[in-house]
């Protein structure tokens, strides 16, 4: 299990969630690519951690806003 910066995720969602703070998804995408993650891994990550930590609701969100953001980022 690989990270940016060398911590899990699941373990940074755990840390997060414990106090009651969240990740900034488009923060964590632009940088997911800046170190050369490909947006398949990087969904396939979300989608593996996020929905153990906080369920498929939430997970949902996240993909549907970031795919919305790359829609309009590249316009």
């Amino acid at each position: 299990m690989s990270s940016i910066l060398g911590l899990p995720l699941d373990t940074l969602l755990e840390v997060l969630k414990e106090h009651d703070m969240v990740v900034d998804w488009i923060d964590f995408y632009e940088s997911s690519k800046k170190h050369g993650w490909k947006e398949k891994t990087l969904f396939n990550r979300i989608s593996t951690y996020v929905i153990e930590v906080y369920g498929p609701e939430y997970r949902d969100r996240i993909i549907n806003t970031l795919k919305k953001y790359i829609e309009f980022k590249y316009l």
